[in-house]
């Protein structure tokens, strides 16, 4: 499954203000962080924030309606970024006192992400063609990848469980820490996306578009190194340092992704699916995909066909 967020205790029924959004908020000097509980169904409920917000799913399903961008759902180990203002319509179609949903919303200044995106630039520029780093408002639903969901943990348990002095110096560092791994995490997902299209211009891109043609390969990492022009130690160190894992992981992350393509629009077998995405065997498939997605692949099959 993408990383899941630890999920924090629900609120006492006798304690919910609300069965739909109840809003419990910890307040910071440069942020705010919401826990969202909702325990009943419901159905176009409209939340709206002044500034930019960074949400995450702890446990259950929406359905998340944004202008523009059509209708998806949202599930754990997913994250969805909001533009300042942006209007958010949710629907909570299988909410109950049973299989609440519990949703993390963080609210975060403008400076806040101005300095942090600076601090980068400043230490670490990106790749020629690849642009400075920044929030992308366009690459909006992300799957979570291991240090985004490790630094929101952080920040979770600092907000609502840390009574030091130092309370606020760590949530500073914390938040400033999520950015960063926000910012890579859509550095990843547009890298996926556009690797066809700049594989000339960036190495990075080349080295990927070189690992969705051999799949099926046992692939060594100083033939993925070679296409970015790096030795194999440079090019490993460079990639965990833009994208927040490392290319093995990320060679999985593919192969995964075509799995789930052909099992939703094929009927090859699931043996001839594991096999066609370079899985050594049925047992290491079934485990990557369970670790994956949270399904074994015959189950995400039968739940998306019967969908």
């Amino acid at each position: 499954m993408p990383n899941y967020l630890q999920q924090p205790s629900l609120t006492q029924s006798r304690d919910l203000k609300s069965l739909v959004e109840n809003r419990t908020t910890y307040s910071h000097n440069q942020f705010e962080l919401n826990v969202f509980e909702t325990h009943l169904k419901a159905h176009e409920v409209e939340l709206q924030f002044q500034d930019f917000v960074f949400t995450s799913m702890f446990r259950g399903k929406k359905v998340m309606h944004l202008e523009g961008k059509g209708a998806f759902d949202y599930l754990p180990g997913e994250s969805v970024i909001i533009a300042p203002g942006e209007k958010m319509v949710i629907d909570f179609p299988e909410a109950c006192e049973e299989n609440p949903t519990q949703c993390l919303a963080i609210e975060i200044g403008d400076d806040l992400i101005s300095k942090t995106a600076d601090l980068l630039n400043e230490k670490f520029n990106k790749p020629q063609a690849c642009g400075d780093w920044s929030l992308d408002m366009k690459i909006h639903h992300l799957l979570n990848g291991e240090d985004l969901a490790n630094a929101l943990n952080r920040l979770v348990h600092l907000s609502v469980n840390e009574q030091a002095k130092l309370k606020d110096a760590l949530l500073d560092l914390a938040m400033q820490e999520m950015i960063i791994r926000l910012m890579q995490t859509q550095a990843r997902s547009l890298l996926i996306r556009d690797y066809k299209r700049s594989s000339v211009s960036n190495p990075m891109s080349a080295a990927v578009d070189y690992l969705s043609q051999h799949l099926t390969e046992s692939i060594a990492m100083k033939d993925i190194a070679a296409k970015a022009c790096m030795s194999r130690a440079k090019f490993f160190a460079k990639f965990k340092e833009m994208y927040g894992e490392t290319p093995a992981r990320f060679l999985q992350r593919l192969r995964l992704e075509k799995a789930r393509q052909l099992l939703l629009n094929t009927e090859a077998s699931i043996s001839e699916v594991a096999m066609s995405c370079g899985f050594e065997n049925l047992s290491h498939f079934t485990t990557a995909f369970k670790k994956e997605t949270g399904q074994t692949p015959g189950q995400y099959r039968k739940v998306d066909w019967a969908s």
